[in-house]
């Protein structure tokens, strides 16, 4: 009787059964570390977005303010608790803002601008929030001191991710 080459049935059996195991265990393991680098990605983003934000309020500040102007008195700006305005060299108002909308952004104003600039922006591909709580604080700290302390956050497009938060807190010396 010659000898039939290939595999049993229960040795079928028992491979199958054993890729039935390792398989949903190695598709959680690819599926966490996908799921990770997204949330990696999405920190990273809202890393740039509040560092593009530090970046323009320090340089403005820097490069124009002459002087601080903490209650804003003379700036048509929205209702708002959450701003601070500086006069540049040429007399005009400037400053910055937290909007009162039902999504926070982080607004510039400028006396030579129609509509304020937002820093932060809900309407992008990748949209970021000033959450209310902990409430951001824009202080005088002297005559050529700011304080500015607000936190950034993503607005994940899918409910599987989780907001990702940076806290910033910085302080702008005016050059005068």
């Amino acid at each position: 009787m010659a000898k039939k080459k290939g595999f049993t049935l229960v040795e079928m059996l028992i491979v199958v059964s054993i890729l039935g195991l390792l398989l949903p265990a190695f598709f959680a393991i690819v599926y966490g570390l996908f799921r990770q680098q997204i949330q990696l990605i999405n920190l990273q983003k809202v890393k740039e977005g509040g560092d593009f934000s530090r970046r323009i309020i320090t340089n403005t500040i820097r490069n124009n303010a002459v002087e601080i102007i903490s209650d804003c008195s003379g700036a048509s700006l929205p209702a708002t608790t959450t701003k601070i305005c500086f006069k540049d060299g040429a007399g005009y108002l400037f400053g910055y803002f937290i909007t009162s909308e039902a999504t926070p952004r982080l607004a510039s104003y400028s006396a030579v601008l129609v509509d304020p600039v937002y820093l932060v922006d809900t309407t992008s591909s990748f949209p970021m929030v000033i959450p209310e709580t902990p409430p951001a604080v824009f202080s005088k700290i002297d005559s050529n001191t700011v304080q500015f302390v607000y936190d950034i956050q993503s607005v994940p497009k899918v409910d599987y991710l989780v907001p990702q938060k940076m806290s910033y807190q910085f302080y702008v010396n005016l050059h005068k």
